[in-house]
Formats: C-alpha cells, sequence, structure tokens
C-alpha cells in the first residue's frame, strides 16, 4: 500500500492472520468493547439488590447518641443523654418485595448480556461482510486493470507491426496510449 493510500485512512492497516475464527474475534470483541463494563455494573448492581432482600434488617445498625442541656435558655442544669442502637426492621411486604427486585435485577443483567452478546455479533458480522465485499472489489478492478494493461500490450504490438492505425488504437484505448506514448 502507498503512503498516500495509507495516509487517507483512519487507522494502520492490519495483516491477515488465517489462524483467526470468528469465535475468537467475537470472544475479543466482547471482551474489549467498552460496554462490557456496562455488563459487570449490572451483574453487581443485580447481586447488591438480592443480597439486600436477603438481609434480616431493611439496613444497617447505627449508634445514636443526643445530649440536651438547658444551658441556653434557665441554666438550671438540667442534662439529658439518650443514646441507643437503631436496628432498621421490614415493613411487612418489604422484604418480600425487595427479593423480587433482585430476582428481577438478575433477570434484566442476563436479558441485557444476551443482547450485548448479539449485537456485539451482529456488528462482527457486518464487519466481516464488508471487509469481505471490498476484497471482491479489490479482485475485480485488479482483474480489471491487468486485462487493461494486457489489452494495451496487444494494441501497441498491432500498431508496432503496423496492423492498425494510431487513431484506431488511440481510440480503444486513449488514457493508456498518451500515458505510455509519452513515456
Amino acid at each position: 500500500m502507498s503512503a498516500l493510500q495509507a495516509q487517507e485512512l483512519d487507522h494502520a492497516p492490519l495483516a491477515r492472520d488465517a489462524s483467526l475464527s470468528i469465535s475468537v474475534l467475537l470472544a475479543q470483541v466482547l471482551e474489549h468493547a467498552p460496554q462490557a463494563l456496562e455488563g459487570d455494573a449490572r451483574a453487581a448492581q443485580a447481586r447488591a439488590m438480592t443480597a439486600q432482600g436477603d438481609s434480616w434488617t431493611a439496613g444497617r445498625p447505627s449508634l445514636q447518641a443526643e445530649y440536651i442541656d438547658d444551658r441556653t435558655l434557665s441554666d438550671l442544669g438540667q442534662r439529658e443523654l439518650t443514646y441507643g442502637i437503631a436496628l432498621p426492621l421490614w415493613r411487612p411486604g418489604e422484604r418480600g418485595a425487595m427479593q423480587a427486585r433482585g430476582e428481577h435485577y438478575d433477570a434484566q443483567a442476563a436479558a441485557w448480556q444476551d443482547a450485548f452478546r448479539l449485537d456485539m455479533a451482529g456488528r462482527l458480522r457486518h464487519a466481516l461482510a464488508a471487509m469481505q465485499e471490498a476484497d471482491a472489489l479489490l479482485a475485480a478492478e485488479q482483474l480489471a486493470t491487468a486485462d487493461a494493461r494486457e489489452l494495451l500490450v496487444i494494441a501497441e504490438a498491432l500498431f508496432n507491426a503496423g496492423e492498425t492505425a494510431q487513431q484506431e488504437c488511440c481510440r480503444r484505448a486513449p488514457c493508456c496510449w498518451h500515458s505510455s506514448a509519452t513515456s
């Protein structure tokens, strides 16, 4: 590939590797796609929801302390100290709803993962089909160029042998005749 053609591309041309298969390519695409990170996040969210639904309490326990005195008002020396442990409990039906939500998040994460795989497989298939089409077009163009060169050689040989007039040769291959005649 010439330097001019390489400059027109937005990437460096890659060499062909016959040992690659579609399954290997798909595994690489699934591993390196930016959307793959989203699948991990969705699975982690589903696990967190499931774990929260399986817990015996609705949240984490906390320590609470409160101190009140009357220094700012009457300053009689009255003080009150309240402390304790707050343990959030499930209200009726909340725990079952959270467990169901965790199961739905699991199902959603699995469905998203399936959709992601299908989307990436479709994109890969489309890219491979475009590459195959480009290869076919390149082969056809190379064949047409070779045929045109052969025709030019034949026309020049006929002209040099005196079999055809220069006007006839120029009519059949005008661009090729002038470029080779001037060089």
